[in-house]
């Protein structure tokens, strides 16, 4: 679903809102699946993985960032005829 084509007040919005909200962070929950498999990779390996969690978080900060944005009130434009 794009977010963009839908307005605040759209209840599909919303629902998708509450979604995120109880679902919390991506990265949590791959933490929490990956702790016992991190144990017997090697360090190579261990690396890519940090490298990927790396990844996931920021891309969870860029979302944050954006979900602030799109739920800041936005003006109304003035249009003079």
């Amino acid at each position: 679903m794009n977010l963009s084509t839908h307005s605040i007040g759209d209840s599909s919005w919303t629902f998708k809102n509450s979604q995120l909200d109880e679902r919390g962070s991506i990265l949590d929950t791959l933490l929490d699946d990956t702790r016992q498999f991190r144990i017997n990779l090697g360090r190579d390996d261990q690396a890519r993985l940090d490298q990927y969690l790396t990844s996931v978080r920021e891309i969870e900060e860029r979302l944050h960032v954006a979900r602030q944005w799109e739920l800041r009130p936005k003006p109304t434009p003035i249009i003079s005829r």
